[in-house]
């Protein structure tokens, strides 16, 4: 389906947040990518919900964006995908 956005997906963590954020947020659309092999399945809430905090104050701006996602697989917590859904509707 195309719905008239177009998105890029830079693999945001194999890039320093801040450098990525001054080379496009407000200019583009990015795919946000929480850390899948650490902060989701080992680490804490808060470590979820700060990753998703740090993803929206660095790329969330108008004239860009942020679709933030995260990959659930069997080895994160509930408590760590009910943080980062939390995070992301606030």
């Amino acid at each position: 389906m195309n719905i008239g956005v177009s998105v890029l997906n830079p693999q945001c963590n194999c890039m320093p947040r801040q450098r990525l954020g001054e080379l496009l947020a407000g200019k583009v659309c990015l795919l946000g990518d929480l850390d899948r092999q650490w902060t989701l399945p080992r680490g804490t809430p808060q470590d979820v919900r700060d990753a998703v905090r740090a993803d929206v104050e660095t790329y969330g701006r108008f004239g860009g964006g942020l679709i933030a996602r995260g990959e659930i697989a069997g080895d994160v917590p509930l408590k760590n995908i009910e943080a980062m859904y939390e995070e992301m509707n606030r």
